[in-house]
């Protein structure tokens, strides 16, 4: 009867500890992923043994690190897409005045060509467009961190 009642209380221990070693794994990996739900993208499990938990905790580990580097990857992408708009408005910004300066070029070489006793009169008119103009396009590029650059050391293209 004591042989009996100590083998079901060994029974009862091992089965214990097995269930243990197995539910113990399961409860890590069970935090972890609550922790990446979280949004801790950091968290790593330990890999102990090569059985069929070891490998899923292998495998989560492997998971968070590629979910780290597609982060990243679009965060790049985020930036290289903030940094093309930006020139994109820029370039926008920048072709507005520089048609009313194309127009009044071409008329002043077509005033020349036509009627050059006049060609004083309308220089001096078209000039006035072509200064406008010109400081028109210095305020657009005033704006932007390369002339701040340049204004810091004295860049004369840059006044």
């Amino acid at each position: 009867m004591i042989v009996g009642g100590g083998g079901i209380l060994l029974a009862i221990l091992l089965s214990s500890w097995a269930a243990a070693r197995v539910t113990r794994p399961v409860e890590q990996l069970a935090h972890a992923a609550q922790e990446v739900a979280a949004g801790n993208w950091d968290v790593r499990v330990d890999v102990l043994g090569d059985d069929e938990l070891g490998q899923l905790a292998d495998s989560f580990n492997r998971m968070t690190t590629e979910l780290l580097g597609q982060r990243e990857r679009l965060l790049q992408a985020e930036r290289v897409a903030a940094w093309r708009e930006l020139a994109r408005r820029l370039a926008h910004e920048l072709k507005n005045p520089l048609f009313p300066l194309q127009l009044t070029v071409e008329n002043l070489v077509r005033a020349r060509q036509q009627n050059p006793e006049q060609f004083e009169e309308v220089f001096r008119e078209s000039s006035r467009t072509l200064l406008a103009e010109i400081a028109n396009l210095k305020g657009i590029i005033g704006g932007s961190a390369s002339s701040r650059r340049c204004r810091s050391h004295s860049c004369s293209g840059c006044r």
